[in-house]
Parts: C-alpha cells; sequence; structure tokens
C-alpha cells in the first residue's frame, strides 16, 4: 500500500464541498495510517465512513485509525481504531491470554510491556485463539 493509494481513496470519499480539512500520518515502516479530521459538523459521519473504506482497502497486517475533533473549540475526539492482525502461531501463552503480552483477562487489568507501553488486554481474535488451543493440545497429547 502506497501513500498515493490512500490519498486517492480518501478523496474519492470526501465530502463534495471540498471543505474538509485532514491532514495523514503514513508509515511503510510500521505499516500504519493514521486519518486526523479538522473540527466540523459532519466530522464524526465522515470520519466512520474513511475508517470503513480505509478498514476494507488495507491490509490486514496494517494498522488503521481515524480521528475526527468534535466541536469547536474542540471539546471531544472520536477515534475509529484497526489494530493489525497479529501473527498466527503459537507464541505459549494460553488461548485466552491477551495478544500483547500473553496474560489471561481476568489477571491482566492495565500492564506494561517493552516495546507495546501501557495497554488494557486485548482480544487475541479467534485465528490466534485457535492456534494456542491446537498447539497446547499437541503439547498434552505428546507428553501423554
Amino acid at each position: 500500500m502506497q501513500l498515493l493509494q490512500v490519498s486517492r481513496i480518501l478523496r474519492a470519499t470526501a465530502p463534495a464541498d471540498d471543505t474538509l480539512k485532514y491532514h495523514v500520518y503514513f508509515s511503510a515502516y510500521q505499516r500504519s495510517v493514521k486519518v486526523c479530521l479538522q473540527p466540523r459538523p459532519e466530522s464524526s459521519g465522515v470520519g466512520r465512513a474513511w475508517f470503513d473504506v480505509l478498514a476494507e482497502q488495507m491490509p490486514r497486517d496494517w494498522r488503521v485509525e481515524v480521528v475526527a475533533a468534535l466541536g469547536d473549540p474542540v471539546t471531544r475526539t472520536l477515534s475509529y481504531l484497526r489494530l493489525a492482525a497479529p501473527a498466527v502461531e503459537d507464541d505459549g501463552n494460553p488461548p485466552n491470554g491477551c495478544r500483547m503480552c500473553g496474560i489471561e483477562q481476568r489477571d491482566h487489568c492495565s500492564r506494561y510491556k517493552t516495546g507495546t507501553g501501557w495497554h488494557y488486554w486485548v482480544d487475541p481474535g479467534d485465528a490466534l485463539r485457535k492456534a494456542r488451543m491446537l498447539a497446547r493440545r499437541g503439547r498434552a497429547t505428546a507428553t501423554a
């Protein structure tokens, strides 16, 4: 995915009056795209529409985020976020362990991990959960 493709997607779905101001943070190295919308009455609707289009068009291993500022002066922001899909392989963690650090949801709270930072429990997703369960079952039958 290239910045030119992202800008074409945003231009194609922008409002017709062309007065919406936004900026894009694009990093091919970090595999992420972040769009920030300036405060306008229609920012939340446009932000959701752009997020839906980008999340569908961008590869699953890319992080997609759209932030819409609401109010004048800005009183709050509305964020839509899709994290990059995890690698689907056994990492030795419990099936329902956090995608970032592997700690179970019931014991997690807020944790710090080098490279990830402070985070709450992140759902591992069905594919990673299944890979962890199959690996655990394989380890159990190998030792029995």
